[in-house]
């Protein structure tokens, strides 16, 4: 069994978190319009980097890190609630 620190934890379960908002949203943006579509475009790569960035920090999580995690959260989830109108 693996120790991880209590940082490690947070950052696992908001990147949890976040692949679920974005799966949900993919879904949705399959009927949105055009300029949802390219906002999508702008904001999903910043999930990727967030994800290589998690594999890179493994259990140095920071709060740095915590703090992109909510930030990256909060631009996914009022990208999901602008397309549920």
């Amino acid at each position: 069994m693996t120790n991880t620190s209590p940082l490690s934890e947070e950052l696992n379960s908001a990147l949890e978190d976040l692949r679920a908002i974005r799966d949900e949203v993919r879904v949705q943006i399959n009927l949105a319009g055009k300029e949802a579509k390219s906002h999508w475009e702008e904001i999903e790569p910043r999930l990727a980097k967030f994800e290589r960035g998690v594999v890179d920090t493994g259990d140095t999580a920071s709060k740095a890190t915590i703090a992109l995690a909510k930030d990256l959260s909060k631009a996914f989830s009022a990208f999901r609630d602008r397309l549920k109108g």
